[in-house]
């Protein structure tokens, strides 16, 4: 009888336990099936209201019926009234993409935190570039399609001039306020993704980074005075000031690869002093 019973009790452990792995099967697919979706989700979202973001920012902010504009002119604007979507929505498909890696039993299998680190980076370059990259044609294809390619910034019908007030003293080529627009855009959206990364490695949650840096956004780009000045509003480079002092590489190039090369570093300090993996194996 106690041979019957012992059959018993492990046919229904061994039911007990085929039971728990097909449940934690169908919750993996489920998972992935819900991941599948974000991602399309995400991507199709940006694919339809980046475009008519910059739509609207290009019918509200440059429609002055005497004032002819030039792609040196759109470049900015579109940097300086798209970067709140631009940064909301890149995030979150980074976020959304790189949240597997950030798993506490994908976490405990890493040997090398150097290693991980990097391969988050590049994940994170790569989803940046192609982000900024489709921006970046969307811009350009408005603007060659709406307006005049050469700069034309001392002509008294530009925008400089109805800006300014003045004839400017000098001009800008398109091709320069072009690389500006995508050395400063990818410095922005990289920087916020390493340190909501940091900061979820830190707190073990995306959200307060993702908090940390919209209020930072906040503080910088909405409030009149700024009661902050560390990144966002070094970063942009509006037309007013492009008309004043025309590009500077210390500005608008070296300043955001620098963040970026620091951003980098940082993370390279903190992930191999915080050992967090340890703690969550235990």
């Amino acid at each position: 009888m106690n041979k019957k019973a012992l059959q018993g009790n492990s046919g229904e452990l061994c039911q007990r336990s085929v039971s728990k792995k097909n449940g934690e099967r169908g919750e993996e697919i489920l998972k992935k099936f819900v991941n599948g979706w974000l991602d399309t989700g995400l991507l199709w979202l940006s694919a339809v209201l980046i475009p008519v973001w910059l739509m609207v920012i290009f019918k509200t902010a440059m429609s002055e019926p005497d004032v002819v504009y030039c792609m040196s002119d759109i470049y900015s604007y579109a940097h300086e009234k798209g970067l709140i979507i631009f940064l909301l929505l890149s995030q979150l498909f980074i976020i959304n993409h790189i949240k597997y890696e950030m798993r506490v039993a994908v976490l405990v299998r890493k040997k090398s935190m150097k290693s991980f680190w990097l391969s988050l980076c590049k994940k994170i370059f790569l989803q940046v570039g192609l982000f900024v990259l489709y921006v970046f044609v969307l811009v350009t294809a408005y603007g060659v399609t709406h307006f005049q390619w050469k700069c034309n910034w001392r002509e008294l019908n530009s925008n400089a001039y109805a800006q300014m007030q003045r004839p400017v003293e000098f001009e800008v080529a398109a091709w320069q306020t072009a690389g500006i627009f995508l050395i400063v855009l990818f410095a922005e959206i990289t920087v916020m993704a390493m340190m909501i990364v940091l900061l979820w490695w830190k707190l073990s949650q995306p959200v307060y980074g993702y908090a940390v840096m919209m209020v930072l956004f906040t503080l910088e780009k909405r409030m009149t005075p700024a009661p902050v000045n560390i990144f966002f509003l070094r970063m942009c480079f509006p037309c007013t000031r492009l008309y004043y002092q025309g590009i500077r590489a210390g500005d608008e190039i070296l300043f955001p690869l620098c963040c970026v090369a620091a951003a980098f570093v940082l993370g390279l300090f903190l992930m191999r002093r915080k050992n967090m993996l340890k703690k969550e194996a235990d």
